[in-house]
C-alpha cells in the first residue's frame, strides 16, 4: 500500500520571508482548529508534527474517515516531487511536456541556485519552470504544508492556503 501526500508550497519566498510565513501559517491553521500538535512527534522525519484538527473535514471533498491524518509544515529548502506520480511538464503555451532529460538538469539547477527558465521545443514558449504548471511535477520552495494521506481537500481551502503562503503557491500530489 502506498502513501500520498499533497504539498500546497510557496515558490517566490526567500529561506526569511518562509521562516516568517510559516509561523502565521501555523498560527492560522491552529487557530482555526485544522491542525493540532501531534504529541507522538518528536523529531523530523519520525511522524508528522500535526495531526487534523476539529474542524478538518470541512476542508476535504471525500468522506471524512476516522483515520490518522498528518500534516507537517515544511520550511526548508527542497524539491518537492510527485515520486510515482511524475509527469514531465507541460508547456503553458501549447502543453507539449518539457522532455525529461532537460527538466532534470533545470530542477536540479533550481536547487542550486535561482529558479531557471525553459523552452518549449515544439512552440517555442519560454516560461520560469516554475509556470510550467502541473499536479503531477516537481517545483523547489522555501515553505510547503503536507497532508499526508488526507482525504481529498476542498479546491477552495487550497486555494485559501495558496493565497496565505503567497509565492506563486503550487499544489502537486505525491505518491510513494
Amino acid at each position: 500500500m502506498s502513501d500520498t501526500i499533497v504539498y500546497v508550497l510557496a515558490l517566490d519566498l526567500s529561506a526569511d520571508e518562509a521562516r516568517a510565513r510559516r509561523a502565521e501559517i501555523e498560527q492560522w491553521l491552529t487557530g482555526e482548529g485544522l491542525f493540532v500538535r501531534n504529541p507522538s512527534h518528536v523529531r523530523p522525519r519520525d511522524s508528522g508534527e500535526f495531526l487534523a484538527g476539529p474542524t478538518a473535514e470541512g476542508r476535504i471533498t471525500d468522506e471524512w474517515l476516522n483515520g490518522r491524518y498528518e500534516a507537517d509544515i515544511l520550511c526548508t529548502r527542497d524539491a518537492y516531487t510527485a515520486y510515482e506520480l511524475f509527469e514531465p511538464p507541460p508547456c503553458p503555451g501549447c502543453g507539449s511536456p518539457l522532455d525529461l532529460e532537460r527538466f532534470h538538469e533545470l530542477l536540479h539547477a533550481w536547487r542550486q541556485d535561482a529558479e531557471p527558465s525553459a523552452t518549449c521545443g515544439d512552440c517555442g514558449a519560454g516560461a520560469l519552470l516554475g509556470d510550467w504548471e502541473w499536479e503531477f511535477g516537481a517545483y523547489v520552495a522555501e515553505l510547503a504544508v503536507a497532508f499526508e494521506n488526507w482525504p481529498e481537500l476542498r479546491d477552495d481551502f487550497v486555494a485559501e492556503l495558496g493565497r496565505r503562503l503567497g509565492g506563486r503557491p503550487r499544489t502537486i500530489m505525491c505518491r510513494y
